[in-house]
């Protein structure tokens, strides 16, 4: 008798743990966030977000998730739904549309996915956007595409083609705009700025693009390669290249 019910209290245990471990979990890891550093007043823009589901819970609008500004509201959005359901696993990705404020300053921007009211999972980085007055032109860029090998010989040398559309309000111009590595990797590829051609000028909504080439690193391994366009005097700008992970062998 004592026997048995130490095996009922065994099982009645194991179910027990095996309930708690199906119950849903939500949680949540950032994978890309891309924000313009500089915007002028009063203008909309776009940002792109992408969260990985990693707890055990599916998102949906449905079941009241969305992604939640965090930080004060002069962005007039505070809340992203979406379409569609995410299972664990899966990446969301969304394009939010914010309006800058009237007033030029430094403002902080940070998000987090909730259901309801309640947060969970990673926040995104803070970053500072640069709100500017509105006669000041601005240089912005959209990545467009890129045509790199995926998996090269180390040491070997490759051709690498990237194209950006000047979005901004500015002219790009020989000697002032140039095209520089985002992965911090110390001239892994041997080349970390590309300068645009002699004598180019790409106007608002004209295309860049930069054919170079570059070296595979000596050593075998996962090597990171994106690049974003530049001021020299300004800085970065716009947004990244689709990162990619390229194996040398």
């Amino acid at each position: 008798m004592v026997c048995f019910r130490k095996l009922l209290i065994t099982l009645l245990g194991q179910v027990l743990a095996s309930s708690l471990a199906l119950a849903v979990e939500n949680d949540a890891k950032v994978v890309t966030q891309l924000v313009p550093d500089h915007v002028a007043t009063g203008k909309e823009f776009s940002a792109v977000i992408q969260v990985k589901n990693t707890g055990n819970s599916t998102w949906s609008s449905a079941g009241d998730y969305s992604l939640f500004v965090l930080t004060s509201q002069p962005w007039d959005s505070y809340r992203v739904e979406f379409g569609g359901s995410i299972a664990p696993g899966q990446i969301l990705t969304v394009r939010p549309k914010l309006s800058a404020p009237m007033v030029p300053g430094e403002y902080p921007l940070q998000w987090q996915m909730r259901q309801g009211q309640s947060a969970f999972g990673d926040k995104t980085s803070l970053v500072k956007v640069h709100v500017v007055g509105s006669l000041i032109p601005l240089s912005h860029s959209e990545f467009v595409f890129q045509d790199v090998p995926l998996v090269m010989m180390a040491g070997q040398s490759y051709n690498a083609t990237l194209q950006f559309k000047n979005i901004g309000e500015t002219v790009w111009t020989s000697g002032q705009y140039q095209l520089v590595s985002t992965t911090g990797n110390d001239l892994a590829w041997t080349v970390d700025v590309v300068d645009m051609g002699p004598s180019i000028t790409v106007p608002p909504e004209g295309f860049q693009t930069f054919n170079f080439d570059i070296q595979a690193p000596s050593e075998v391994g996962i090597y990171p390669f994106q690049w974003r366009m530049q001021h020299k005097q300004i800085g970065a700008f716009g947004v990244m290249s689709r990162l990619l992970n390229i194996e040398v062998r």
